[in-house]
């Protein structure tokens, strides 16, 4: 009785420190845009709210994805590894995933599991490349999750509104899909369209699917239930090989404009062009973006992961 009267003890306090938290945040904060430089070898930031450059997030070789982890830090897919960063400061942490074999990392997300799931895409590892799994809370290797079914050279990945995996295969010319709990392949989900070189895509506000077309220079998007096309959504206006692409805090697309070391935004809804959100600080062949968690946001993650952490031990 006594251990479970301190645990309750020590559960309420957490849970009003974290209630406490809420009610001190401001309603909303500035989430800032992370943009990995291939050549310039940087994570670039950028104001969430202006595009104005602010300065270097930190010094990476950004060949893969970002993304934001649960413990609220940055994980960079830089070639043959997965590097973690602090995700407010930039600092490096360590290497916190890798393994015999693999190369050339593309996107990487975390999955409803709470794991990692890194792109592979060099032509020697598995001959068409795959998807490997690591654990989210120790980087250790567990699988390679999902690969075949006509995968050649993926790019980026994203788990869509059915808990399934879906992979951008460049060579191929289309999206795979792979169930989200045994990596076992479904069916080639999305082609046709005029989709020519896919890279990077993402499931938006309205759960379609919108993938970039890196050699037609659009952005295209396709019924995110049955992976029918619906149209040609974002082009133009200097848009010159797209590759990474993410809906902003404001619900509208950002994409990565390869050639032209810009990002544009498009109006989320319409897929018109709005501006040239970000550019400069050294920016040279954009490829993935992500944007920053709130600072609330962060906070709570924290104060999650010990409260927890504080049942386990319990």
């Amino acid at each position: 009785m006594k251990t479970e009267s301190r645990v309750f003890r020590g559960i309420s306090v957490i849970s009003l420190v974290i209630f406490c938290a809420v009610m001190v945040m401001p309603a909303q904060g500035v989430q800032d845009l992370l943009v990995g430089s291939y050549d310039s070898e940087a994570i670039l930031r950028y104001d969430g709210e202006t595009g104005a450059f602010i300065g270097v997030f930190t010094y990476a070789d950004p060949t893969g994805g970002l993304a934001y982890g649960p413990d609220g830090n940055l994980y960079v897919g830089e070639y043959d590894k997965v590097q973690r960063y602090n995700g407010t400061t930039g600092a490096f942490i360590d290497t916190f995933a890798s393994y015999s074999g693999m190369e050339n990392a593309g996107g990487i997300v975390f999955g409803p599991d709470g794991n990692l799931y890194v792109i592979c895409s060099a032509e020697d590892y598995l001959e068409l490349g795959g998807v490997m799994r690591f654990n989210g809370l120790t980087g250790d290797f567990i699988e390679t999750f999902a690969s075949g079914g006509g995968l050649n050279r993926p790019q980026d990945l994203a788990f869509g509104p059915d808990g399934n995996l879906y992979v951008s295969s460049l060579l191929t010319d289309s999206v795979l899909r792979y169930d989200g709990s045994t990596g076992a392949f479904i069916d080639t989900f999305a082609s046709g369209g005029g989709l020519d070189g896919p890279f990077g895509l993402a499931f938006g506000p309205d759960n379609n699917l919108y993938v970039s077309s890196g050699m037609t220079d659009s952005v295209l998007r396709y019924d995110g239930s049955t992976g029918a096309f619906i149209d040609t959504f974002a082009s133009g206006s200097g848009l010159d090989l797209p590759f990474g692409l993410e809906f902003g805090p404001d619900g509208n697309l950002y994409v990565s404009s390869n050639v032209t070391d810009r990002v544009l935004r498009y109006n989320g809804t319409t897929g018109a062009f709005i501006d040239e959100f970000a550019s400069g600080g050294g920016l040279d062949q954009p490829h993935y973006l992500v944007f920053m968690p709130e600072p609330g946001t962060l906070i709570l993650v924290g104060l999650g992961g010990l409260l927890l952490l504080r049942k386990r031990r319990s």
